[in-house]
């Protein structure tokens, strides 16, 4: 662990985005890891991606509620940093404690889609984990386990991992922690406790104790099947209210509650809607307590309502009701990213207009009624008028629309319907700019349409090509759509079989990576891969027969084969399904209608108001008072870039209820303004920001409220209030003397002879290029027992700190950090002697 701290520091100043891997984020749980069971999460995606899910949070929390357990983090490294690991001989490590993955007794991965197998891949290679669960019987390599909706279909890896998770991971994961716990007591070995989870673990998946026999052109396993587990009742769970708040911008920057689990609206082509029954609602007094907590313990300003269906919540109505009364005023914010047209009503419309922000979508999949019945949509055209209308009418000025093709035997009939119906949508809203998403419909395991042909990515790209030709003219609707090798791939994974695992070894070995990012896919690599390994992709992508013995039928979703078939003929017949919230109609299979059954939320619960919610939060408070403070930026927090650096002090200003000011209009945040951007992995003692306050408050009290909810390495040391406007100096960015630390072993003549070699430079500016004299800039330059001090002017279109570094020290930007670069000290010159320029500013 300490190698891998020490390495890191030659290692960060030169990957994109160091903090990815620094680790120390608000609310990370720490522990003594000495003689406890060690656990490591790991997303295989990139942080950004990894640290908004779900499903990692709630387990994390879970896990770490255990005394004797520790759980920590990992995710898939990027590019840069696999390389400087490679080239350090370094094996990937958790977030936490920089411990070495191979180390640990549980390496537990989530499977969100099937396009992240080779990064899942690549962090055992990595690890220097062997691939294949064989490989790691006999030797003491951590337990491989595996879970999310991918794992539906768990064959195409089940070489590569040890124990599948099927269905909710809550309770599995505790079983099979108490297990591995008995088993590092009594030295049993890793054969044993496979035999332990195999015969004693509901819901779990050993692939190692199935034999493989072939039918209808796959290969199957044979043996018992594994029913998936269901937990009974979200609101008796456990849920993570100290969300981990990321170092640096996540794709969902916010918290999140989880509002329901499952769906009843049984469209046809979505796997989710399927294995995530029965329906399962949150108590609406949880969702708002919950929400509160999270939003006191992260200082997130907006809160993502998570739910298959939002729209179908059966409090909705009183929970809006809540969520306004309670958080509103207060600046904070809630995205519902699942709302369905036919319950978006003009009361739900103007209530999410109050506590959202950000556009509409919809997913509207068809352009023709004939295809939104033949998936069991439940939609018309009508609806759909009706919601854009009423978008209108309350101010919204876009819309995004997301729509698929590939159902019907016709995918250009498709995509004209789709074209005619979004023409007709910009001809009657022309003040809305539409998003048409397009995506090839990709057939999922387990779904009435896993019988179902995909077409291949070269007829896709046609179908998407003339679409876009159809709308051209249109120019308030803007045609996007996914990769269509992408969708061909997911595909080919996502209804294949074991035999795709050695593509999967070839392809990582070849350096497949990422291959969800359109940047890194390479289409013509998994060509030869498929060819090197003679695997006839297209098998897995054509329309099978019903009598089909599939890889996947080893799964047991609690939904009967028969079922599923009939959904299929009903689509085929155009005939819609309805929905089972209150009544079963159709028998699927899922609910036992007594601990297994739909559960809706408590229609009167009874919520007592919190007295001390934000009680200086205030979104409509007009600054009275601007207080201007001095602070340190060191160790990790060094690797903040500037908007890192704002978004931890508007967190931290909401942690400490501070009585800090919105900014006004559709986006209102907190201000924070900050002297110039300084370089990532430079440290500072001497940075200075403001924020407007709604009342006067003493410096001591929000120096300290501010440092106890500041990330580690932020530290405020002084603080100066004034009331608004009456500081002499108006401005942060004010012309000024800075100097600077550098550890280095230079001589007096080295320093000199690179000054008078590097005398100029060029500077590009708005106006051109223009000559900068570096001379002109330097107040002082010394050097005494290996520390280099520099001191020069800064301020705007002159000499930067990276001009400057590498002008007196011969030092690039990017190497400063190796040279514990730190700047000390900031002032100006007034009246010839030196005055600090915080002193200055206030």
């Amino acid at each position: 662990m300490e190698i891998i701290e020490k390495e890191l520091e030659n290692i960060l100043p030169f990957v994109e985005k160091p903090v990815r891997y620094t680790g120390g984020e608000w609310n990370t749980i720490f522990k003594n890891p000495d003689g406890k069971l060690r656990v490591a999460l790991i997303y295989p995606d990139v942080y950004e991606v990894g640290i908004s899910n779900l499903g990692i949070k709630i387990l994390y929390n879970i896990l770490n509620q255990i005394e004797d357990v520790y759980c920590e983090r990992a995710y898939a490294p990027w590019v840069d940093m696999e390389k400087k690991l490679l080239e350090k001989n370094l094996p990937l490590f958790s977030i936490e404690t920089k411990t070495p993955l191979a180390e640990f007794d549980i390496l537990g991965f989530s499977f969100q889609y099937e396009l992240v197998y080779t990064n899942f891949l690549n962090i055992l290679r990595l690890s220097k984990i062997p691939f294949y669960t064989e490989e790691r019987l006999n030797e003491n390599y951590p337990l491989v386990i595996a879970g999310g909706p991918a794992t539906s279909n768990p064959e195409v890896i089940s070489p590569f991992v040890d124990v599948f998770v099927i269905g909710d991971g809550e309770s599995r994961i505790v079983e099979i922690a108490k297990i591995v716990k008995e088993a590092k007591k009594s030295k049993a070995s890793k054969l044993d406790i496979l035999k332990e989870i195999y015969e004693n673990v509901s819901g779990c998946y050993v692939p190692f104790f199935y034999e493989e026999k072939e039918s209808c052109g796959y290969i199957i396993p044979s043996g018992k099947r594994v029913r998936r587990w269901v937990e009974k009742d979200v609101n008796t769970l456990l849920f993570p209210l100290k969300q981990i708040v990321p170092n640096t911008q996540a794709i969902q920057d916010r918290g999140v509650v989880e509002v329901a689990r499952g769906c009843v609206r049984g469209c046809r082509f979505c796997q989710a809607g399927i294995i995530y029954r029965p329906l399962r609602e949150r108590n609406l007094s949880d969702i708002v307590r919950y929400a509160k907590e999270i939003v006191k313990n992260t200082g997130y300003k907006e809160v993502a309502l998570l739910s298959l269906s939002i729209s179908d919540y059966s409090a909705l109505k009183d929970l809006l009701l809540e969520l306004d009364k309670n958080f509103s005023l207060h600046g904070i914010s809630f995205s519902l990213p699942s709302l369905r047209l036919d319950s978006f009503t003009i009361e739900l419309a103007k209530k999410v207009k109050e506590i959202r922000k950000s556009g509409l979508t919809f997913a509207v999949e068809g352009g023709s009624q004939e295809v939104r019945n033949f998936i069991n949509k439940g939609v018309n055209e009508e609806e759909l008028f009706h919601v854009i209308e009423i978008a209108s009418s309350l101010g919204w000025k876009s819309v995004k629309l997301y729509f698929m093709v590939g159902f019907l035997e016709d995918p250009y009939l498709e995509a004209y319907n789709i074209a005619e119906l979004l023409k007709r949508l910009s001809s009657n809203f022309k003040n809305i700019n539409i998003t048409c998403s397009v995506a090839i419909f990709i057939p999922k395991p387990h779904t009435p349409f896993q019988w179902c042909r995909q077409l291949s990515p070269q007829e896709g790209e046609k179908v998407f090509n003339y679409l876009i030709g159809l709308l051209k003219r249109h120019r308030n609707v803007n045609v996007r759509y996914n990769n269509p090798y992408l969708s061909f791939l997911e595909g080919v994974f996502s209804r294949g079989d074991r035999r795709l695992a050695k593509a999967l070894e070839l392809a990582c070995r070849k350096g497949a990576r990422f291959d969800g990012w359109s940047e890194f896919f390479n289409y013509e690599l998994w060509q030869s891969v498929f060819n090197e390994t003679n695997i006839d992709v297209n098998f897995y992508l054509q329309k099978k027969d019903f009598d089909t013995e599939f890889p996947w039928d080893i799964v047991d979703v609690n939904l009967s084969k028969k079922y599923l078939m009939k959904e299929y003929e009903k689509a085929l017949r155009g005939e819609v399904s309805r929905e089972c919230s209150k009544k079963c109609y159709d028998f699927c299979g899922n609910c036992n209608f007594k601990d297994i059954k739909n559960r809706l939320a408590e229609k009167n619960p009874v919520y007592e108001e919190e007295k001390d919610f934000l009680t200086n939060i205030w979104i409509d408070k007009e600054a009275t008072f601007t207080i201007r403070f001095l602070f340190s930026k060191t160790a990790k927090a060094k690797y903040f870039s500037a908007i890192d650096l704002e978004n931890h002090f508007s967190y931290a200003f909401i942690r400490a209820n501070l009585p800090v000011v919105f900014t006004k209009g559709f986006n209102p945040h907190i201000r924070v303004k900050l002297m110039g951007a300084l370089s990532v992995g430079i440290e500072s003692h001497y940075e200075i920001g403001e924020v407007d306050l709604w009342k006067e408050m003493p410096v001591e009290i929000f120096i300290n409220k501010l440092n106890e909810n500041l990330p580690a390495g932020i530290k405020l040391k002084r603080a100066f209030i004034r009331e608004k406007g009456n500081f002499r100096v108006k401005s942060l960015n004010q012309p000024h003397y800075v100097t600077l630390f550098l550890k280095a072993n230079y001589t007096k003549e080295f320093i000199e002879k690179n000054i008078k070699e590097c005398r100029s430079f060029k500077k590009v500016t708005q106006k051109g290029e223009k000559i900068i004299s570096l001379v002109d800039y330097l107040k002082d330059v010394s050097i005494e027992d290996g520390i280099l001090s520099i001191t020069y002017l800064h301020k705007d279109g002159g000499a930067r700190l990276g001009d400057i570094i590498f002008g007196v020290a011969g030092v690039d930007i990017k190497n400063a950090p190796l040279y514990s670069t730190v700047i000390n000290r900031r002032f100006v010159v007034e009246d010839s002697f030196e005055k600090g320029l915080f002193e200055y500013l206030i």
